[in-house]
């Protein structure tokens, strides 16, 4: 006569575990589609160190960056970004932040070095070094 219940919750059980299913394959497809690191001829050492960088780095950039309360700031940022990544990582290079005073030239600079400071083995950001320098010398530094 009529239709009892355990079929229609059998066929929602089977849409549900059909769902998951598909839901692993589209995550496994994305795993497999990732590319993997070559490992030929480096040492143990050198492929961990590489793949700790590459995990900091993408960390910290995730982490790090300019806070909503700093408006006008970001494509400034970005600019100087681009300056830096263009630049070779064995070579020195100075970049010169000049304005007029309270329109952001630290805020710049500390998100800048917050971004890259970790590809490297000792950094240290120096903030108010005029002031602080008149007021304490050059060793306070």
């Amino acid at each position: 006569m009529g239709y009892g219940v355990a079929p229609v919750a059998k066929h929602e059980e089977r849409i549900k575990k059909e769902e998951k299913l598909q839901s692993w394959r589209a995550a496994l497809t994305q795993v497999a589609n990732l590319s993997g690191w070559d490992t030929r001829n480096k040492k143990e050492s050198t492929i961990i160190e590489e793949i700790a960088r590459k995990l900091i780095g993408d960390l910290h950039y995730s982490y790090s960056g300019v806070r909503e309360d700093h408006v006008g700031i970001q494509s400034h940022v970005e600019e100087m970004e681009n300056l830096y990544l263009s630049m070779g990582l064995n070579d020195v290079h100075f970049i010169g932040i000049w304005g007029m005073g309270g329109t952001g030239k630290t805020t710049i600079a500390q998100v800048l070095y917050d971004r890259v400071h970790y590809h490297f083995a000792g950094s240290s950001f120096l903030a108010n070094v005029r002031e602080k320098s008149r007021n304490d010398g050059l060793v306070s530094l």
